[in-house]
């Protein structure tokens, strides 16, 4: 839905942050028991959701990301609304807006992640890289933005196993802040995950084209079923004692030797004074 928009519509992007309903209705109800109520003040509005994003950043960095998600939820109930519609002279207070819109949505990205819920992070990525899309903030806001969530995201694939997804959020973020030590080593590590899965995703496939006494004859030495495995294979290329088949650059190796010594002896009989010796040698 979101990229289909130009903008976000007024009470949309709670449920793209937080797709459970009954978590929704909690939370808009804690807002209004605890003195968050939602004012018709543009500037209280602003005001709460800051506060309430700085109560989350305290509460995850005691480390309860449940509840340092729900004060991040209870921000974004403060701004869950647009000032796009009035037009060329609410645009600053739409930036305004947006700012503290998308400091919510990678506080929430950095949450999930810290949670492991590495499927969360990319959904609430992908929700904060449309809006810095559509909100159009200056250009050092945006690829700061932008890159914090790319990198979040290639975290959270290299965490889920998804090495190549992980490259290529990495690489986007290191484009966007390429002095980041931080993003570079994470993306020197997804590019070593994805090595080792090419290299074992190449063993797995020839695994699965082998033949069953190809993989028996893998195992121990002294096992019997692996002895009679090899036995077979033996049989199957030539049998035990037959003479290994030669490849087609050995053959013409062998070829290419023959013809060599064939033009030696053509040369030594072809010379008068060596042909004259051996007359003489055997007459």
């Amino acid at each position: 839905f979101i990229s289909k928009c130009s903008r976000m519509a007024d009470g949309e992007l709670l449920p793209l942050l937080c797709p459970s309903e009954k978590v929704q209705e909690e939370v808009k109800k804690w807002c209004e028991d605890n003195d968050y109520a939602i004012s018709h003040m543009f500037e209280t509005r602003l005001e709460k959701a800051d506060e309430l994003r700085s109560q989350g950043n305290d509460l995850l960095k005691e480390g309860d990301c449940k509840a340092a998600q729900h004060r991040y939820y209870a921000a974004i109930v403060q701004l869950d609304f647009s000032m796009a519609q009035y037009g060329e002279g609410a645009k600053k207070y739409e930036e305004q807006l947006n700012t503290r819109k998308l400091k919510v949505i990678t506080n929430l990205a950095v949450t999930r992640l810290k949670c492991r819920d590495f499927a969360g992070v990319k959904d609430i990525a992908d929700v904060g890289l449309k809006i810095s899309e559509i909100a159009k903030l200056d250009e050092e806001s945006t690829r700061a933005t932008d890159a914090k969530l790319w990198y979040l995201t290639g975290q959270a694939n290299l965490e889920r196993g998804f090495s190549e997804d992980a490259v290529q959020a990495l690489k986007k973020a290191a484009a966007l802040s390429p002095g980041d030590q931080k993003v570079r080593q994470s993306l020197a590590q997804a590019t070593e995950a994805k090595k080792a899965d090419t290299v074992t995703a190449k063993e797995v496939w020839r695994n699965k084209l082998m033949t069953e006494d190809e993989v028996l004859s893998r195992g121990a030495w002294w096992r019997p079923a692996t002895a009679l495995a090899r036995c077979r294979e033996r049989r199957r290329r030539g049998g035990c004692c037959a003479r290994r088949q030669l490849t087609e650059e050995e053959k013409e190796q062998e070829a290419a030797r023959a013809r060599l010594r064939s033009s030696r002896t053509s040369s030594r009989y072809s010379n008068p004074m060596l042909r004259s010796r051996s007359s003489r040698h055997w007459g």
